[in-house]
C-alpha cells in the first residue's frame, strides 16, 4: 500500500507487469531449471503487487458492498488459477511448454494497458447503501412534496 500511495496505481502495476513479464521472458528464453526457479520467482514478484492493486481498486469501485466486489475479484483470479495451467498445458502438448508459456505472458502484459484503470473512482451513488441512494433527478421533480397531493 505505501508503494502504491507513493507511486500511484498505475505505475506500480505497470511496473509489477513489466516484472511479470520478464520472468516469463526468462523461463522462455533459458531452458536451464536454475532459470525457471529464477523466472518464476520474478513472475510472483510482479504478479505478487498486482493482485492487491485488483481486490482494492475492486473494493473502491464498490463503497456501499466492497466484500462482494473483492469476492468477485478474487474468484475471477482463483478461475484463472484453476483453468490457466490445463490450458497451458494443453497448448504445450500442440506448441511445446516454452512456446505454450507465452500465452500467459501475453495475457499478463495485457494489464499493462488496463492499469489506469486501477485509479478508477467509484460512481457517486455506488458510496452509498442502495436503500439510501438519492433517486436521480427526474425522479426528485415528480415526487410528491410531503403534506401535498400529487399534481395530475
Amino acid at each position: 500500500d505505501r508503494i502504491a500511495v507513493r507511486t500511484g496505481p498505475t505505475r506500480l502495476a505497470r511496473v509489477a507487469t513489466l516484472t511479470a513479464v520478464a520472468g516469463f521472458a526468462l523461463v522462455i528464453a533459458v531452458a536451464t531449471p536454475v532459470a525457471g526457479i529464477a523466472g518464476f520467482a520474478v513472475i510472483g514478484l510482479g504478479v505478487s503487487a498486482i493482485v492487491p492493486l485488483a481486490w482494492s481498486t475492486a473494493g473502491r469501485l464498490q463503497p456501499g458492498s466492497p466484500g462482494r466486489a473483492i469476492s468477485f475479484a478474487a474468484t475471477l483470479g482463483y478461475l484463472g488459477f484453476l483453468l490457466g495451467p490445463p490450458l497451458i498445458g494443453g497448448l504445450a502438448e500442440v506448441t511445446g511448454l516454452r512456446l505454450a508459456l507465452i500465452a500467459p505472458a501475453a495475457v499478463t502484459l495485457i494489464v499493462f494497458f488496463l492499469a489506469p484503470a486501477l485509479q478508477a473512482s467509484p460512481h457517486p451513488a455506488a458510496s452509498q447503501p442502495a436503500g439510501q441512494r438519492e433517486p436521480p433527478p427526474a425522479a426528485r421533480e415528480r415526487a410528491p412534496r410531503p403534506g401535498r397531493l400529487p399534481r395530475r
